[in-house]
């Protein structure tokens, strides 16, 4: 049986989750009793909408993104991170929504708690970086990673680990006695995968921004270079700070794994499809995608070190352009003067490099001395493709992330060059420190995440 939280949560907490002690009425005879040294702790889930936060903003839950399993999987380690108490499906109580009472030795822990994830039981002799590195596989049906995005059964649980403030895991647990009122430990959980839209797409936001004169329609996109694993739980670097801190670097389960190259791709990577699936511009609609984040490299074709678009997640668009006024030439004579009026909707063209600017032809130009690079568009098809970005970090590789439990919403403000004429990218191809086909607008967000703290 699962718990459905409401729809209206912005956040789904496991909060006041450590009882550090049992209650009169929870006394009674029996291995349940803590011994000297030890205590009892209970988790209980807590809808915690009226603390909803983001980093800049909110975005509300959807269906399939708030239900819980009828079992946790609890792994408890010490501050030096040696392994404590592990149980891979304590009972979720469906109307109380409290666990049965576990017992830890007193002291400062590292709480780890899942829900519908992928977890196995680990090795006493595992410490928790092993046991947080677990690489967990997933697979994509419908351009969807499967089991981590399942409708009604998405991978929920402990982000990251934190030491040094409210909103790690650490915490301190010392048993108060029986008699003695709970004392409620707050501990933040969220989603292992990301959120990624692109709500519209616009030629130009303010007039002439564009040289291109035509207009475009009919656009969909879909992810590329999406990782087949992640790790259970998020790895930071060592500064002590904390999601949402800027200027963090996150270490995804893909991080050192190159991009492959045309002939034989990584197989670490997949592509979304084009088909029944792919999605449209919208503000209603969105993607999953896995974590992923890797480090500039080179590459077996290339010699400098880059981010490469084979092992980086990007979006890719296909959309329909309608020549504009004064943009095509005749493609059997030098280009001088274009056409007054453009080809219509659906119209064939092609393009070439002439005197090192790229122009429109209404036919095939490879005959005019001095073009070079010809394209050719059926329909007026075209691709562009952009990585998914965080305009707040520095630096391609802190940019270019893909981050659980973050929300990115896309926004294609100016086309500003022809895009391409298929879909086919170059694994190896670098990835430049800004897009110049397109200008984008992101918004990053902390997925279901609350900001602000509380006094214990």
């Amino acid at each position: 049986m699962k718990k459905f939280l409401s729809l209206s949560v912005a956040t789904l907490l496991i909060a006041g989750a450590m009882t550090t002690s049992c209650s009169d009425n929870d006394k009674t005879d029996g291995p349940g009793i803590p011994k000297p040294g030890e205590t009892g702790v209970r988790i209980t889930v807590v809808d915690n909408s009226i603390e909803t936060r983001a980093y800049n903003g909110t975005e509300p839950t959807e269906a399939g993104e708030t239900q819980l399993a009828s079992t946790l999987s609890v792994y408890v380690y010490d501050k030096n991170g040696a392994f404590e108490y592990q149980e891979a499906a304590l009972p979720l109580d469906p109307l109380t929504l409290k666990t049965d009472i576990f017992k830890v030795p007193d002291g400062d822990k590292y709480f780890y708690i899942f829900s519908n994830g992928q977890t196995r039981p680990v090795s006493q002799a595992q410490n928790m970086v092993d046991m947080e590195t677990q690489k967990i596989q997933v697979d994509f049906d419908k351009n969807r990673p499967k089991p981590a995005a399942d409708f009604d059964a998405m991978a929920i649980g402990t982000l990251w680990r934190g030491d040094h403030n409210e909103r790690g895991n650490l915490r301190n647990i010392e048993g108060n006695k029986y008699g003695g009122e709970p004392v409620p430990i707050k501990l933040e959980v969220g989603r292992a995968v990301a959120k990624i839209r692109l709500v519209d797409i616009k030629k130009e936001t303010v007039p002439g921004t564009s040289p291109l004169t035509g207009s475009f329609a009919n656009a969909a996109y879909r992810l590329r270079s999406v990782p087949v694993e992640y790790y259970l739980v998020g790895q930071l670097d060592g500064s002590g700070n904390y999601p949402p801190t800027t200027g963090l670097r996150y270490f995804s389960a893909v991080h050192d794994l190159g991009p492959g190259t045309s002939g034989t791709p990584s197989d670490k990577f997949v592509d979304y499809f084009w088909g029944p699936d792919e999605l449209t511009p919208s503000p209603t609609t969105h993607y999953y995608a896995i974590e992923n984040t890797t480090q500039k490299m080179t590459s077996e074709n290339v010699n400098e070190e880059h981010l490469f678009y084979g092992n980086t997640t990007y979006i890719q668009f296909r959309i329909e352009y309608t020549t504009g006024p004064n943009e095509v030439y005749d493609h059997t004579t030098a280009p001088t003067t274009p056409m007054a009026n453009g080809l219509g909707v659906n119209a064939d063209f092609w393009s070439g490099l002439y005197n090192g600017e790229r122009l429109i032809f209404d036919g095939d130009p490879s005959g005019i001395s001095g073009v070079t690079d010809v394209k050719s568009y059926k329909g007026g098809v075209m691709y562009y493709k952009f990585p998914v970005r965080d305009p707040r970090e520095i630096g391609t590789e802190r940019q270019c992330c893909v981050i659980r439990n973050h929300y990115y919403e896309i926004n294609v403000n100016n086309i500003f060059n022809l895009g391409e004429p298929d879909d086919e990218v170059d694994p190896e191809e670098p990835i430049d420190p800004t897009d110049t086909d397109v200008q984008i607008e992101v918004k990053v967000l902390e997925w279901f995440k609350v900001e602000q703290g509380e006094d214990l």
